[in-house]
């Protein structure tokens, strides 16, 4: 598969991404702009709960340590659900 193919099958994907650093998360999300057909940004991980329950998202990225609600839990309430 080469990086055209890649690039299409990824721009039809939505992805939540959960971190709570402002610096890592902005330039993270300036990079994903260019693979994914949407992102949600979240600060931590209630707030991404709040954004799974309200919507499918194909690909889930997420910080470990966060103020709230750390990444584990959120993957854990995740598949729970």
């Amino acid at each position: 598969m080469n990086t055209k193919d890649l690039l299409s099958k990824s721009k039809i994907l939505n992805l939540l991404y959960v971190e709570d650093e402002v610096s890592i998360r902005e330039s993270s999300y300036e990079f994903f702009a260019n693979y994914f057909n949407s992102i949600t940004v979240c600060n931590d991980g209630a707030q991404a709960i709040k954004a799974y329950e309200k919507s499918h998202y194909d690909i889930i990225i997420t910080d470990i340590l966060m103020p709230v609600m750390n990444g584990i839990d959120l993957i854990s309430y995740i598949r729970e659900h």
